[in-house]
């Protein structure tokens, strides 16, 4: 296992290692509710969740963690929650620009950024708002380029500008 990058309630992001050290990672200014790990290879694990599945506002949402991320932005959105699903969303750019800020080179950082970049194109396109969406869009599209630039042999980089 990787890294695991925690937000605090007191806006601080910590980092720990997989032998249990902990160092303060970095300080954001908003509300964060992503973790991120740093996956030492893209595998699929924890695929199991048993739990009453409902509607509305008690829906399951469950996360799976693929390749080592967790996204929980989808869940406003899939209760129908635009606003809430764009205001979580948001709020993830602040670890990943940081996590991306703290290491430019390293592939799954810039990956989850344009991620985020891509869900917040896809709400802002299903809230009608077109210049907020093509802005999202053409960020995406300038990670997953300079990605591909960096590393041209990573099929995720290549998968992503496709």
């Amino acid at each position: 296992m990787g890294n695991l990058y925690v937000w605090t309630a007191l806006n601080i992001i910590f980092k720990f290692t997989p032998t249990g050290t902990k160092n303060n990672f970095a300080t954001v200014n908003t509300d964060v509710e992503d973790l991120a790990f740093e996956p030492p290879t893209g595998i699929l694990a924890n695929i199991s969740t048993r739990a009453d599945v409902k509607t509305g506002a008690q829906v399951l949402i469950a996360g799976f963690v693929v390749t080592g991320y967790v996204n929980t932005g989808r869940a406003p959105f899939l209760s129908g929650d635009l606003a809430g699903a764009i205001a979580t969303n948001r709020k993830a750019f602040e670890l990943r620009k940081a996590l991306v800020a703290a290491d430019s080179t390293n592939g799954d950082y810039r990956h989850l950024l344009s991620l985020a970049y891509q869900n917040d194109g896809d709400y802002q396109a299903w809230n009608k708002n077109t210049n907020a969406a093509l802005d999202s869009f053409q960020k995406k599209l300038t990670i997953d380029e300079q990605s591909v630039a960096a590393d041209p042999a990573n099929a995720q980089a290549r998968d992503d500008l496709a």
